[in-house]
């Protein structure tokens, strides 16, 4: 809110102090720079390939980077992980807490007649939940069996060595 009486008034130029000149940004300023501005961008999308040209730089800087540079490398590694948990979210929301669908009918979207908002229901994912409870619950996890010939026991033999010619 702009309130123009609570706002200074300006000083005249004569009455203004000289700003301390900005250091110039060095050349290690602007790599880091250029390197958060990826990590922040991958952490958001997850995809090199669109970190890159958020952050206006070719995805192979990125890679001789990762080469180079062992803190950078952790860095990345982290925006990876940040990435993971936004996608972990999201399967969370969508099968379990759900997500607002409008309603549609005779192809035309529903809307409230007094406020005109988009009426919704609350849409959750089957089969998201199904793979988020095998990934979290042994007890949905499929079940596989392994079995020797003629679905009798499986025969292991232990080879250590290298065979010698005899």
């Amino acid at each position: 809110m702009f309130v123009p009486f609570l706002k200074k008034p300006k000083k005249p130029a004569s009455q203004k102090k000289p700003r301390p000149a900005a250091a110039p940004a060095t050349e290690s300023d602007t790599l880091r720079a250029r390197q958060k501005a990826f990590l922040e961008a991958n952490a958001i999308c997850g995809n090199v390939s669109r970190a890159a040209e958020a952050a206006g730089i070719h995805r192979a800087t990125h890679y001789k980077w990762m080469d180079e540079d062992s803190e950078y490398k952790r860095a990345f590694e982290d925006s990876e992980s940040q990435f993971c948990d936004r996608v972990r979210d999201m399967v969370r929301r969508r099968a379990i807490d759900g997500v607002p669908e409008p309603i549609i009918w005779q192809g035309t979207i529903i809307r409230d007649r007094d406020t005109n908002e988009v009426i919704t229901v609350l849409k959750r994912s089957d089969r998201i939940l199904e793979l988020l409870a095998k990934g979290k619950c042994p007890e949905f996890r499929d079940k596989q069996e392994i079995t020797g010939p003629g679905g009798g026991a499986l025969k292991i033999e232990v080879v250590t060595g290298v065979p010698q010619a005899e």
